[in-house]
């Protein structure tokens, strides 16, 4: 263990009943590409000003830079790389009308097909798997044989390794390799050592619901107020895919509800607090309300500061639609015309309100769908390069 004080860092030994890895997904995952490797360091020879920016999402803490770049490649086919994706928009005469490129692995799944729209809509070319980077030519040659040179920005959107280097790769040989969570049961309890537990590092929505009944059931467990199922119980959950199926439609009786039997006896469930009963219309909503906010920051009618410092205090729905309270809007406009975006007080005709009081109870459950599905990124699959030391 390290502790960090205001000059140097201290390692030493302790010893634990129990220890729970939730050091989350945190190191950059960038697929092998021919000829990567000499295009980086090509680029990096070239003079300051005529350089690329090559790095990965996790390195851009303020991604407003995208809509000035010129030409930009965003390498990923889910929602870090629509996320990111949406600030490189309106464009205000930076670059060509096609300017803006997508390169991705595979269409999305039932449960973020959002994504499809967002990156097949105006402005955006996109392409399939990149084939090989051409450093001669500063360039890029796509699957469909296509090449595509002169990037000023190449964003890596592609995920994040689970990584486990701490733990003895002997006693724990599936869990340092990243890539096999499935030796917990239940997604939690790890299936040789009861005394080590994960939390957090799986890849569905709800994670904050999700890591809550973790965090109750190894407290019902390790507190000594339930039991876990015997070995041989525990196999068949193994054995049997379909119980470790997390889509959306089956988060709660995969996960949330078998978890939560192991909790101290009257621990509510997460799923079941306040108005929060609907997961699946929450899910459903949340997808709505973030493919319109997405459509519209990128045609400018307000900037991503805006949302991040209204918050989503004036947000409600109608039917499908979601629309703006009168104060939100007003807040809205004012900061667009102050920062130059296009007109804001033009959000009236699009953002039109109903005029009825908000629902703060909405809120939360809108709020929550969002956090929930910005958790829903690409499985990385592929072992970590050096984690066989």
């Amino acid at each position: 263990m390290k502790i960090t004080d205001k000059f140097y860092d201290k390692w030493y030994s302790d010893t634990f009943d129990a220890v729970i890895l939730a050091n989350g997904k945190t190191i950059p995952y960038v697929p092998i590409f021919p000829h990567l490797a000499e295009f980086v360091e090509r680029n990096a020879s070239k003079p300051r000003e005529q350089q690329a920016l090559i790095t990965h999402a996790k390195a851009v803490p303020d991604p407003n830079f995208l809509r000035k770049a010129k030409k930009v490649l965003f390498v990923g086919s889910s929602v870090s790389a629509a996320d990111l994706l949406q600030y490189a928009f309106p464009r205000h005469g930076h670059g060509s009308p096609n300017s803006v490129f997508v390169s991705r692995k595979s269409e999305s799944s039932v449960r973020t097909e959002w994504l499809d729209f967002a990156c097949y809509s105006s402005g955006i070319t996109t392409k399939p798997t990149i084939k090989q980077f051409l450093p001669d030519q500063n360039a890029i040659e796509f699957d469909d044989g296509t090449i595509e040179a002169d990037f000023d920005v190449i964003l890596f959107a592609t995920g994040y390794h689970m990584h486990y280097p701490f733990l003895d790769q002997h006693q724990y040989p599936q869990q340092h390799q990243h890539h096999d969570v499935s030796n917990f049961y239940l997604f939690t309890f790890s299936r040789n050592d009861p005394t080590l537990a994960l939390v957090g590092n799986t890849y569905a929505g709800f994670f904050f619901n999700r890591v809550e009944s973790q965090a109750a059931a190894l407290a019902g467990v390790w507190g000594g107020f339930s039991k876990l199922a015997s070995p041989e119980e525990q196999e068949k959950w193994f054995a049997n895919k379909k119980a470790q199926d997390l889509k959306v439609f089956f988060i709660r009786q995969n996960f949330i509800d078998p978890l939560i039997k192991l909790a101290v006896h009257g621990r509510p469930n997460p799923f079941d607090l306040g108005d929060r009963y609907e997961h699946v219309r929450d899910a459903s909503e949340g997808k709505r309300l973030v493919e319109q906010i997405f459509f519209e920051l990128k045609d400018g009618k307000y900037s991503p500061e805006d949302l991040f410092r209204l918050g989503w205090s004036g947000v409600e729905q109608q039917g499908d639609e979601f629309s703006f309270s009168d104060g939100f809007i007003d807040k809205l406009a004012d900061l667009s015309v102050a920062e130059g975006y296009t007109d804001g007080r033009a959000l009236r005709d699009s953002l039109q309100s109903s005029g009825s009081e908000f629902d703060s109870d909405k809120d939360a459950r809108i709020r929550g769908s969002i956090s929930s599905l910005s958790t829903d990124i690409t499985k990385i699959t592929e072992p970590l390069p050096g984690s066989q030391k």
